[in-house]
């Protein structure tokens, strides 16, 4: 649009204001550049745009992925490293994706239909309070989010005792067993059994180390 404006009268306008790349018939691949790194939501007043565009408009805000049509894997990914919560904006993404975006924040898995245990896990990993938000939680789920995150204990129905205990003694015979486990594990007041009985007679060379540490921090 706009045929008597020189070049450099187009770059000062979109420079006033982004949303003049409307206006503007054809622009170049920089100057709809500029635009979406400006105002990512302009990305809908471009018409096929390049991948550096569309690469361009998620760098400055994951949620422009509303816009692009059956977004690439590449793309959906950079979407959610941008802004994990701009899954809720893919149809349908990638198990790849999916399982990115819960790393980056567990609440993710609120915007994902038909989770798998890896992505539930790792929520779980990430905060206990995810399980609130996973459904069909079976007995088998049950022991391996506690082995997970100990706290899940909070947020299970656990009438039958022996899946706590069965658990625990699984993970803290873990050779490998990580120092902060061990520490929410002793803190964890609503669990009602023998601690220091579990730890040493089953626990790991590092659980009754970290076991220690925790006792002489206290």
């Amino acid at each position: 649009m706009r045929e008597s404006k020189s070049n450099e009268e187009l770059w000062n306008d979109i420079k006033k204001d982004p949303w003049f790349i409307e206006k503007i018939e054809n622009p170049d691949e920089d100057m709809c550049i500029y635009c979406v790194e400006n105002a990512w939501n302009t990305l809908k007043l471009i018409k096929e745009p390049s991948n550096n565009i569309l690469k361009a408009a998620l760098k400055a805000k994951g949620w422009a992925i509303q816009f692009i049509k059956n977004p690439s894997e590449e793309l959906q990914l950079l979407a959610v490293e941008t802004n994990w919560d701009s899954i809720q904006y893919i149809k349908n993404p990638f198990e790849s994706v999916k399982i990115k975006a819960i790393k980056i924040n567990w609440k993710a898995i609120n915007y994902i239909d038909n989770t798998t245990i890896d992505m539930e896990i790792a929520a779980v990993k990430q905060s206990a309070e995810a399980i609130m938000y996973i459904s069909n939680i079976t007995e088998e789920k049950k022991r391996l989010f506690i082995k997970e995150n100990v706290n899940s204990i909070k947020y299970l129905n656990l009438e039958d005792t022996d899946i706590i205990k069965e658990a625990l003694k699984e993970k803290v015979s873990d050779a490998n067993i990580d120092k902060q486990y061990i520490f929410d594990f002793l803190k964890l007041k609503s669990l009602n059994i023998n601690k220091t009985k579990l730890v040493y007679k089953f626990g790991s060379k590092k659980a009754k180390m970290y076991f220690v540490d925790f006792k002489l921090s206290v």
